[in-house]
């Protein structure tokens, strides 16, 4: 079969497919599937293009799969950039008043979209410089009304514009700065 020749949708449902392959090696196609808010019909077209093109290669009787080659730039879309300057928007804004996203909050915030393309975006905003993370650890009681209960520390993952990573002002969000890590 010779290969196809795409363009819009299919071609960005492919490089979709391809992109977070990549990132989530070691899943199965099934797996890598639940990512998409896409039909079964253009999840697996996307699948199938995409070994096509030789980026992927499937294991049928495991689901694996193994990115051969990924494209020399990727394109997802206008929808996916919108998305992108979305984010760069809120996080450039937030910055001006001192503020950093907890991962939980950035999900809420993105709800709405699809998964992939929030995947997609977020990770590319880090491999691109724009934002990077940093981890605040929170000491809490186990049982506040008995502290001889012990203690566990929860960890918060934020995101931030680089550059701002040395303020961390994700801290602020918690009332006790000594519990802090």
């Amino acid at each position: 079969m010779p290969k196809p020749q795409l363009s819009g949708q299919a071609l960005h449902d492919v490089h979709k497919v391809v992109f977070l392959a990549n990132e989530y090696p070691g899943k199965t196609a099934k797996e890598l599937a639940k990512l998409f808010d896409l039909s079964a019909l253009d999840i697996n077209a996307a699948m199938w293009r995409a070994e096509d093109l030789g980026y992927l290669v499937v294991d049928r009787e495991t689901g694996k799969y193994t990115v051969d080659t990924v494209p020399e730039k990727y394109e997802f879309g206008d929808d996916v950039q919108f998305l992108r300057d979305q984010i760069t928007y809120t996080f450039e804004h937030l910055a001006t008043t001192e503020v950093d996203i907890e991962e939980n909050y950035l999900a809420n915030m993105t709800m709405g979209y699809s998964a992939s393309d929030v995947s997609i975006v977020v990770k590319g905003l880090l491999a691109d410089g724009v934002l990077t993370t940093y981890e605040v650890g929170n000491t809490v009681d186990v049982n506040p009304k008995k502290p001889a209960k012990g203690q566990r520390t929860d960890t918060y993952l934020f995101y931030t514009l680089k550059g701002n990573e040395q303020h961390q002002w994700g801290r602020k969000q918690f009332k006790d700065a000594s519990r802090l890590s």
